[in-house]
């Protein structure tokens, strides 16, 4: 029985008719064509998104009528690492002595601004303005305005005199670098004074002078050292010279702490000491830190018999 073997030739291939020809490449133009414009709105789009970004990242200088209280500044500089406000500052790098937000009416204020990597010329401003002191001025007036330039990594320190006494109530700096707004600090003054009224005083004939001094030497208790300007550590000496007392007289030494900035409120107790003797001699009145002394005024009162006989004013730096 023979068989016809199947044949290894393909068939020939279907043709296809011109009009699916010609639905491809019109396919294939309209794919293309929305291609081109799909990328054509990225591109805008993009290029857009850039202009606004450009925008938004551009600091402009803020502007605002008399009056009226800035909202809190965004950093925009960079060049500020921190704004201290203190009582004082010491050293050639400004650091800030006794920081504080609350002032006494005879305050410096000090405004100690930190810089790093500032470029060549770089200007800053301290534009210091009374928030609200009642009666005493306009909300929102500039008391003064001062301008620096620098550059590097630094302290500057802003400082603002009074005239008289700072009226009780609220107060702010603005720092501004290169007339842009960088930083907003509020900070207030309180009511009480740092002066207080000077105590009436009734010498007793007992005492032959007052001597301050850093120590004292010898059985009769010379002075050492005399200042009236002692460093944070120092232990306090006044040497009380004494004559012709009669026996069982009582001398009193009294301690203040007049203006120490937010350490202590002004005029503050610190200690007082008795001591019964009589004759001529001195006596020693000592006051010894349990730390540091905050910078700032001080007085001791000497009362003989309970009765004030003499005031001594010295300071700390």
């Amino acid at each position: 029985m023979s068989s016809t073997p199947f044949s290894t030739v393909p068939p020939p291939a279907p043709k296809r008719s011109n009009s699916m020809v010609i639905g491809i490449v019109v396919a294939l133009l309209l794919c293309v064509c929305i291609a081109l414009v799909l990328g054509a709105a990225g591109v805008y789009w993009l290029s857009q998104s850039d202009v606004l970004a450009s925008a938004t990242s551009t600091p402009t200088a803020v502007v605002r009528p008399p009056g009226v209280t800035p909202s809190p500044a965004r950093p925009t500089s960079g060049v500020i690492s921190g704004i201290t406000l203190a009582t004082d500052t010491r050293g050639d790098n400004k650091d800030p002595v006794n920081p504080t937000t609350v002032f006494t009416p005879r305050s410096v204020f000090h405004a100690v601004v930190a810089i790093k990597d500032a470029p060549r010329n770089t200007k800053f401003t301290a534009a210091w303005y009374v928030t609200d002191v009642g009666s005493a001025a306009s909300p929102n007036s500039l008391i003064d305005s001062t301008d620096l330039t620098s550059e590097g990594t630094r302290n500057l320190d802003f400082t603002l005199t009074p005239t008289a006494q700072w009226p009780a109530g609220k107060y702010r700096v603005e720092i501004s670098v290169n007339n842009v707004l960088d930083r907003t600090v509020d900070f207030t003054v309180s009511g009480s004074s740092s002066t207080a009224p000077t105590p009436a005083v009734k010498p007793s004939g007992f005492i032959t002078g007052i001597t301050m001094a850093l120590d004292s030497k010898g059985e009769n208790k010379d002075p050492v050292n005399p200042t009236t300007t002692f460093s944070p550590t120092a232990v306090f000496h006044a040497i009380v010279g004494v004559k012709n007392a009669p026996a069982r007289t009582v001398f009193k030494a009294t301690w203040y702490a007049e203006d120490v900035g937010s350490a202590a409120a002004p005029n503050s107790e610190i200690d007082t000491t008795d001591l019964t003797t009589d004759g001529t001699r001195n006596v020693d009145f000592t006051l010894t830190p349990t730390n540091r002394w905050p910078v700032g005024t001080y007085r001791v009162e000497i009362s003989v018999n309970g009765v004030l006989d003499s005031i001594v004013k010295f300071s700390v730096k």
